[in-house]
């Protein structure tokens, strides 16, 4: 029996979470594996697990208050593997392994971010990355962006890491984006919609979705906002200082249990970020049958960049920006009326992916 823990931060829709809970799903229903996975609170329990699978719950406000409830359970489960995501329980991870757990239990640790890139991480965490982060048995990276990055930064790495997509489920996201939503807004078939998705964060940068629609001067448009964040009523106060004919393009609808149904009846999806990991959404985007338009955003997956269902421009020309943009809502009929994106998202189903990531923990359980 080949005994793995997953620790997480929790089990909301956040990317990192989503690809965990994909890939531990998958493990589960295989005989021969006993999946646990700890999750340091349990607010936003979202995301399901399969019957297979022994969920512990830390009910920590903070990973600090849960360090000894992680390694008590660690010791008491005597795992083959503990697999973690995100930096802070990735370094936990790899320094029970350093100096608690002194057994036979193999580390991976999966960066989903370009930890060096961000100025959202201080330099004591990347500086722990540089002298931690080699003392993992593998290191999972989401992209040929962060694998490069994590190399550029890190030495002693190189023979130990692999570069392993995010599993999406594709048939989940094609039903759910059919499911009608019970939500006090109906769309307008007379409106161009455009879709914006995400925690409302520095990171997804809806300051520039907001300066690029400033200069657009088409009126028959709306702006769907999906999600909440740190920076959402500074979003909405930059939005009302442009005055109410402004501010009723934009409809801030929350976070939404189904964003899907609201990705799939909008005509585009527009990428703000300034980084990616990956580019999750846009393949969601894409199974809703949704075009995505990207600005300016870092770490994309290459295959997203320069195809006829994803527009990348990368430019910092605020005038530049809303002139591409508006000449494809203008054309929009005619530059999509071919649309078919199943090239593209069909090589990240969950299955797929999931079994290479089967393999890869499997090399190290031989």
């Amino acid at each position: 029996m080949k005994k793995i823990i997953f620790l997480l931060p929790d089990l909301s829709y956040g990317g990192a979470q989503r690809t965990i809970v994909n890939i531990a799903n998958y493990l589960s229903k295989i005989p021969g594996y006993n999946i646990t996975i700890i999750i340091i609170n349990n607010k936003k329990k979202i995301l399901l697990l399969h019957k297979n699978i022994n969920l512990i719950n830390l009910n920590s406000k903070k990973l600090s208050f849960g360090i000894v409830r992680i390694y008590r359970s660690i010791k008491q489960i005597r795992p083959n593997l503990v697999f973690s995501t995100t930096v802070h329980l990735n370094l936990l991870n790899i320094l029970f392994k350093i100096f608690l757990i002194k057994s036979i239990t193999k580390i991976i640790i999966r960066e989903s971010n370009p930890t060096f890139y961000r100025n959202d991480i201080n330099y004591l965490l990347k500086y722990l990355c540089r002298i931690i982060y080699p003392h993992a048995d593998k290191i999972i990276s989401l992209s040929e962006f962060v694998t490069s990055e994590l190399l550029s930064n890190i030495d002693n790495i190189k023979k130990k890491i692999e570069t392993i997509s995010n599993p999406i489920e594709i048939n989940l996201i094609k039903n759910e984006s059919q499911k009608l939503v019970k939500l006090d807004y109906h769309f307008d078939k007379s409106l161009f919609y455009i879709c914006f998705c995400g925690r409302i964060t520095y990171q997804k940068n809806i300051e520039l979705l907001i300066n690029i629609i400033k200069n657009i001067k088409i009126p028959n448009i709306k702006i769907l906002v999906i999600g909440d964040g740190p920076e959402k009523d500074q979003a909405i106060n930059l939005i009302k200082k442009e005055g109410e004919g402004f501010a009723s393009k934009f409809i801030f609808l929350g976070y939404q249990k189904n964003p899907y149904y609201f990705i799939r009846k909008s005509n585009l999806f527009i990428l703000t970020s300034r980084w990616e990991g990956f580019g999750h959404v846009i393949v969601e985007s894409l199974i809703c049958d949704t075009p995505v338009v990207c600005f300016n955003t870092k770490g994309l997956n290459k295959n997203f960049v320069n195809n006829k269902e994803v527009f990348y421009y990368n430019s910092n020309d605020i005038n530049y920006l809303s002139s591409k943009l508006e000449y494809l809502i203008q054309n929009y009929e005619n530059i999509f009326k071919n649309f078919n994106s199943y090239k593209i998202y069909k090589q990240y189903d969950v299955k797929i992916i999931s079994n290479i990531y089967k393999k890869s923990i499997d090399s190290l359980l031989i």
